[in-house]
Order: C-alpha cells, then structure tokens, then sequence
C-alpha cells in the first residue's frame, strides 16, 4: 500500500473515531509513526485529504453504480445497491460530519453540483427502468418526489445516524435507514415489487 493510501486510511479512521474536526494533521502523522513534512508532502492541508477521501467515496458509489447498470433492473437489486451505499457512507462517516470543514471544501474546492447533477441522473434512469419492468407504478409527480427523497435521504441520512442512533451498531443502523427507504418504495411498488421489500420492512 502507498504512503498516500496508508494516510488517507489512517486519516479517515481517526476522522471516523474522533471526528475531523478534533483531528490534526500532526495526529494523524503520529498516528502513522511519519513527520508531519512526509504527510504535508502527500497533503499539505486537512482540506486536501478531505477532498481526496470525498473523491475516493465518489469513485466507490460510481462502481457501484456502474456495477447495478451492468445487470438487469430489479427493486430487489436497487435496494442491495443502495445497502451498499449506505456502508460506504458508514464507512466514511467521519469525512461528513466535520461540517465546517465539509461545507468550506464543497463551497470552494470540490465541485458538489456535478455529484448532485450525477446522482440525480442515475436516480431517474434507475426509476424509470423499474417501472419499465414492473416494479414500480407512479406518476411523474410521485417520480419527482422520490428523486428528491432518495437525493436527500443519501445526503443527510449519516448525520442522523450519527447523531441519534451512535449508541447502534453498523448492521443495525444499516437496517434501520433501508427499512426506511423501503417504507418509501411500498407507496410505489407494483404486487411484483412488493414482494421484494419484505426483507427489508
């Protein structure tokens, strides 16, 4: 593994244990038994391996994604997607809860609205090839609202998490969250895409 690997992992763990924003740079070289002039070599700000933990979860969900696209759509294996999504989130927790090193990064450094405008993308692909199969049945309107929903829920569901339910564990949260976004898909599931949701309710 890389120097630059090993710091962005130990960075995130100690990000995940302690939050960014009580995370210093020289802890996390401590942390890795390196000087704080080897880690500003690899990342000379705090904010820089924000950026680089962002765009390493980015490249993860886009796998993700690409892996879903790959197969047959199916509510069944929308759901398992975005289970796994939410274990990304999970696992980079820590990167999203430093807000005001979050929110100074997204505002001036890493261009949010392409994620966004991506997400949104893919969300309306996915519906749309749902209801093609017969999973799904809704209006335009009720399609609107769940690209809004789902754009939201990934967007804020780990702050809650973390907030009101740290005293789980990550299987537990996990489920908690899916039983939600599953509750949502039962207004819209057709008999066929019913039967899917069980598991998950």
């Amino acid at each position: 593994m890389s120097t630059r690997e090993r710091i962005l992992d130990k960075a995130l763990d100690l990000f995940n244990q302690s939050g960014m924003y009580k995370t210093g740079v020289r802890e996390i070289a401590r942390s890795l038994e390196i000087s704080p002039g080897n880690l500003s070599y690899h990342f000379a700000r705090k904010e820089d391996l924000l950026i680089a933990l962002l765009e390493r979860y980015g490249e993860t969900n886009d796998a993700l994604y690409a892996a879903y696209f790959d197969g047959e759509p199916g509510l069944g294996r929308y759901l398992e997607l975005i289970s796994t999504l939410l274990e990304n989130a999970y696992s980079h927790r820590g990167a999203f809860l430093g807000l005001d090193e979050l929110r100074a990064v997204i505002g001036a450094e890493y261009d949010y609205r392409v994620v966004e405008e991506k997400r949104r993308s893919f969300l309306d692909h996915i519906l749309t090839k749902l209801e093609g199969v017969g999973d799904l049945n809704f209006d335009e309107m009720d399609k609107a609202f769940m690209i809004d929903f789902i754009a939201f829920f990934q967007r804020c569901w780990i702050m809650e998490a973390m907030i009101s339910y740290a005293h789980l564990d990550k299987t537990q949260i996990i489920s908690r969250y899916m039983r939600f976004v599953a509750m949502q898909f039962a207004q819209i599931a057709t008999l066929k895409g019913q039967r899917v949701l069980g598991r998950w309710l």
